[in-house]
């Protein structure tokens, strides 16, 4: 992955996206970071991308349990509003959840690249 990588961290938790932030930094120091708060925002932040011209590669670190609409509705969500996203994105699921089937749920979707557990490490990046 390139230094110049772009990431989207969409939690609720502004402390998760405060601590992922600095985790991706430490690997990444001129990776491009944005945070998103809530899936609406999240959507925002997308549509905001779908309308640019900007192809830099971009990672979606996202967490299942959000308010307004879940990680699962918020990925169909995006497949249906940016398809030409989610085949030049690379989506990972994070969370603290230990069910398995949020993890078989989560990768159901094909563009899920994988589920990542809370908080993410400095080997969880590298491995991206």
């Amino acid at each position: 992955m390139s230094s110049t990588s772009q990431f989207l961290l969409i939690d609720d938790d502004e402390m998760i996206n405060f601590i992922h932030q600095r985790v991706i930094q430490s690997v990444y120091p001129d990776a491009v970071i944005e945070q998103a708060v809530s899936p609406t925002e999240a959507l925002r932040l997308l549509q905001a991308k779908s309308d640019t011209s900007d192809h830099s590669p971009l990672v979606v670190l996202m967490d299942i349990n959000m308010p307004e609409m879940n990680g699962f509705e918020l990925l169909e969500e995006i497949n249906n509003q940016w398809p030409a996203i989610v085949q030049q994105a690379r989506f990972y699921m994070v969370s603290s959840s230990l069910f398995e089937r949020d993890r078989q749920k989560a990768l159901s979707f094909s563009f899920v690249k994988g589920y990542l557990e809370k908080p993410l490490s400095k080997e969880s990046i590298e491995a991206l």
